[in-house]
C-alpha cells in the first residue's frame, strides 16, 4: 500500500516538475499515461502537481499595504471635493471601493509584472515508422542523429520545448545526441524515461518479455521509471525488466549493439528463436518451419551487409536444414537424425 506521504516521490522528481513549470504535447501525453496506468496514485499525484504550482506562481493579491495607500488617497479626494454634489455619501463610498480594488490589482500586477502562462499551443508530432526490412536514418529539429532499426517507430516534436527534447521510441535506436545543457535530452519507452545532455547510446525494446536494453557509448545518462533511477557510464549495459521493475548493470561490449546500424546482423549463443525472429525482422520476411533442430541453437556469427540468400546458406550449411522462398514466405527443413 502506498504511504499517504509518497507524492513527496513526484516532488522530487525531475522531469514531473519540469512537466508541471513548462508542460508541452510530449510530456502532457506521457504524464496522461502514468496517471491511467497508475490510478491508486491519483490523489498524489494532483497534489504534488499543487504544491509545485504553488511554489511557481507569487499570489496576485496585492498586499493591504498598498490597499490602505489606495484607500487613502480616494478619502483624501472625497474629503475634499466639494459638498454640493448630486451622488449621495453610500454611492461614493461604493464607487471608492470598487476603484481600490480595480486599481490596487493593476498596480500590483504593472508592479510585479505577474501573469499566467497561457495554455502550449498545439505542436505537430512527427512520426517515423519502419517496416520489417526497412532502416531509416533521422535528424531531429536540434540536430541529434536518430538510426531507426526495422520494425521502429519515433515520436518527435517538430519543434521541441525549450526547457526539454523529448522524444518516444518503440522498437530500436540509436541516438547521437546534440550536446545542450541547457535543454536535456529525454528518450521515452514505454513507462522509462533516458535523459542525456549530449552522449551516444542504443536502446532496444524488441524483447518479448517487456525488457528495455540500453547501452551506452559515450557521454553519461540516468535511465528512470516512475519510482527509481539509474546513472550510467561508457561501457555500460543496462537491462530493466518491467515485469519486476528492477535492473542490473554490465560492463559490456557496447559497440555491438550498435552494429545493425551499419547493415552488420550480428548473434552470440542465439537460439533458434531469436534468430528467426530477427531474420524476419532484418528482411522483412515470414519464416515457416518443419520439424525440429536436432539440438538447441547457440549460434554465433556476423553478417556484414549480405543478402538474405547469402545468410540461409551460411546458416543452413552450419546447423542443417534446407530451404525454399516463395514470395516473402522462407521454408525451413531439417534433416531428420537417425538413431
Amino acid at each position: 500500500m502506498k504511504s499517504r506521504h509518497s507524492y513527496k516521490s513526484l516532488l522530487t522528481h525531475p522531469e514531473f516538475i519540469n512537466w508541471v513549470k513548462d508542460p508541452d504535447t510530449d510530456s502532457n501525453n506521457f504524464w496522461n499515461n502514468w496517471l491511467k496506468s497508475n490510478p491508486e496514485r491519483k490523489e498524489e499525484f494532483f497534489r504534488a502537481r499543487e504544491i509545485i504550482l504553488s511554489l511557481k506562481f507569487r499570489s496576485s493579491e496585492p498586499p493591504d499595504h498598498l490597499q490602505d495607500d489606495v484607500l487613502e488617497v480616494i478619502l483624501r479626494e472625497n474629503v475634499v471635493a466639494s459638498p454640493t454634489r448630486s451622488f449621495p455619501a453610500f454611492y461614493r463610498m461604493a464607487a471608492a471601493i470598487a476603484l481600490i480594488a480595480v486599481v490596487s490589482v493593476l498596480v500590483w500586477q504593472f508592479v510585479t509584472r505577474e501573469y499566467i502562462p497561457s495554455a502550449p499551443a498545439a505542436v505537430k508530432i512527427i512520426t517515423k515508422e519502419n517496416p520489417a526490412g526497412r532502416k531509416s536514418q533521422h535528424r531531429l529539429p536540434d540536430g541529434t542523429r536518430v538510426w531507426l532499426n526495422s520494425e521502429s517507430v519515433l515520436r518527435y516534436p517538430e519543434t521541441f520545448a525549450d526547457s526539454m527534447r523529448i522524444v518516444d521510441i518503440q522498437g530500436e535506436a540509436f541516438f547521437d545526441v546534440m550536446e545542450n545543457s541547457r535543454q536535456p535530452f529525454v528518450v521515452k519507452a514505454g513507462n522509462t524515461s533516458t535523459r542525456v545532455l549530449g552522449t551516444s547510446f542504443n536502446l532496444s525494446t524488441f524483447d518479448p518479455q517487456g525488457q528495455v536494453k540500453l547501452s551506452l557509448l559515450t557521454g553519461k545518462v540516468s535511465f528512470s521509471n516512475d519510482e527509481k533511477m539509474w546513472t550510467m557510464k561508457p561501457g555500460e549495459e543496462l537491462t530493466y525488466r518491467e515485469h519486476d521493475r528492477s535492473a542490473t548493470k554490465q560492463v559490456a561490449d557496447v559497440l555491438t549493439a550498435a552494429l545493425w546500424k551499419e547493415g552488420i546482423l550480428d548473434f552470440s549463443s542465439a537460439g533458434i528463436d531469436e534468430v528467426t525472429t530477427r531474420l524476419e525482422r532484418w528482411f522483412g520476411i515470414q519464416i515457416d518451419m518443419a520439424g525440429e533442430p536436432a539440438y538447441d541453437w547457440k549460434y554465433s556469427g556476423a553478417f556484414d551487409n549480405k543478402s538474405l540468400i547469402q545468410v540461409l546458406d551460411q546458416l543452413s550449411f552450419t546447423e542443417g536444414f534446407s530451404y525454399t522462398i516463395e514470395d516473402q514466405v522462407v521454408s525451413l527443413k531439417f534433416k531428420k537424425t537417425e538413431l
